[in-house]
């Protein structure tokens, strides 16, 4: 009897849903790719040669070995899944899929030192380059520009600039909360970001602006312009703006956060600064589980670490 793999991976990926939406496309793709690679649909025909097949063909795309071990990672979990599944009901399954350890994938292919130095310079934007952006998008269209500098100075993610509610905005304490939407979140906590003064300014006007074109029931500051605005705006028109800016170097959205980071780094701010004012996951589990900092420490450390060099960009942003 053919054992239907749709039904096992509706399952698989509720089971994941609780990771946010973000995580299940991950798995879907990663897993359909494998899927659609073997032309199978039933279970039990799938076997170690199959995914043989598949492995040799990652290797022979020009792919980082990181991203190869993840797909593994990703199908291999569906079919411990499986397996489980499978046990529970007293219901032998054998894995196709070879524990991760035992799976060898070709390494990366070494990089030349000035091929080196020319991806570092694609990971981060320079001073005068975040000005060129600022400019060019402040000239183009007003909500971009907004997320754009609230990118740049807080440090989000972008998911995490498009899904941010008016009501979660406080500027007398210059923060903000976003990381509350599930389509938008990298964790299962509020994620709280500091902005200056000058950008607590812009962000004022920009309520007005807000309120005049859109009216007071619409909460998302960055609302989409589709069904009444009762959703938020979504990250691809931010990136095709960008793209659509013309500049001579690659923009992406994530540089942003990159950068700030970096030139956190640059300035020798401590790494608990810089996770804490990122919201990266600490690997200190004291600091994940008990350390809850209080707004007014969070706002005091933002300041101290605030990088040097982007005091000429707020001068930039004083002369638009």
């Amino acid at each position: 009897m053919e054992i239907s793999i749709v039904s096992y991976l509706e399952l698989f990926l509720d089971n994941r849903s609780t990771s946010g939406s973000g995580t299940v496309k991950v798995y879907r793709s990663a897993i359909y790719r494998f899927l659609k690679f073997i032309e199978k649909t039933d279970l039990e025909d799938i076997n170690r040669e199959d995914f043989e097949k598949y492995r040799k063909h990652l290797d022979n795309k020009n792919l980082k070995l990181s991203y190869k071990i993840n797909q593994a990672k990703y199908i291999r979990s569906f079919f411990d899944f499986v397996e489980d599944n499978f046990r529970s009901k007293h219901i032998n399954f054998f894995n196709p899929i070879p524990k991760i350890k035992f799976i060898r994938f070709n390494p990366d292919q070494g990089l030349n030192l000035q091929e080196k130095k020319e991806r570092e310079k694609d990971e981060f934007y320079t001073i005068e380059q975040m000005k060129l952006i600022l400019s060019k998008s402040y000239l183009a269209d007003y909500e971009h520009f907004m997320q754009i500098v609230l990118l740049i100075f807080c440090g989000m993610r972008g998911s995490e600039v498009m899904s941010i509610k008016r009501d979660n905005i406080d500027l007398d304490s210059r923060y903000l909360v976003t990381g509350q939407e599930i389509n938008a979140r990298k964790s299962q906590k509020d994620l709280y970001y500091v902005f200056p003064e000058v950008v607590a300014n812009m962000l004022w006007d920009y309520l007005q602006y807000h309120e005049k074109k859109y009216g007071k029931d619409v909460n998302w500051l960055f609302p989409s312009h589709f069904h009444d605005h009762k959703n938020y705006a979504k990250i691809r028109g931010l990136q095709s703006f960008l793209t659509s800016l013309n500049v001579s170097f690659n923009c992406r959205t994530h540089k942003f956060r990159h950068s700030i980071s970096r030139f956190r780094r640059i300035n020798l701010f401590s790494r608990e600064s810089r996770e804490t004012l990122s919201n990266h996951a600490s690997p200190s589990l004291e600091d994940r589980i008990y350390a809850k900092i209080p707004i007014e420490e969070r706002r005091k450390m933002y300041d101290e670490c605030f990088p040097e060099e982007y005091k000429s960009l707020m001068l930039r942003m004083d002369s638009l």
